[in-house]
């Protein structure tokens, strides 16, 4: 039960933040970053939590969490539904759901996504825009039906944020 509780609250504040205005938001910037981090995949239900740290050159050091759920199509690919939490250095959260394909880590994978801003707060409450994501996956153990990962990311695309905090 304590593992869902990230995920619904993932969806809680995703859902929270698309009934958010949209009027008033800055024009799009460029947004990219490099990132590494850590998943774990509950193989029998497909259950995806992710924490990850990294460097945006537009925002400084995010961190991040990333709750979701994987299908495997085939017995080596993947697809991904999953809510992100971005936090920058100033405590603003910005918030996305993403979508994406991939291959399996066996032992090595990765996979590509769109991520789409649904909002968020501070300088992100009105925020809008899109990015995509590529991630190289390492498998760390597989063990009780529990998958664990390590990866590296990047990202790059075009996301709306206000100068200063609202």
């Amino acid at each position: 039960m304590r593992a869902r509780v990230p995920v619904v609250l993932v969806l809680f504040l995703a859902a929270f933040a698309a009934t958010a205005p949209a009027s008033d938001a800055v024009s799009l910037r460029k947004f990219t970053y490099r990132a590494t981090g850590t998943n774990k995949v509950n193989i029998a239900t497909g259950e995806l939590s992710e924490h990850w740290k990294g460097t945006s050159p537009q925002l400084g050091k995010i961190t991040t969490r990333v709750a979701g759920f994987i299908q495997r199509p085939t017995p080596t690919t993947l697809t991904v539904k999953a809510a992100m939490i971005i936090v920058d250095p100033g405590d603003d959260v910005l918030v996305a759901t993403c979508t994406g394909s991939g291959t399996l880590p066996i032992p090595d994978g990765a996979e590509d996504w769109t991520c789409r801003v649904v909002g968020g707060s501070g300088k992100f409450r009105r925020s809008r825009g899109q990015w995509k994501l590529h991630i190289d996956i390492h498998r760390i153990s597989n063990q009780n039906a529990v998958q664990k990962n390590r990866f590296d990311e990047t990202g790059s695309g075009k996301v709306s944020w206000s100068s200063r905090r609202s």
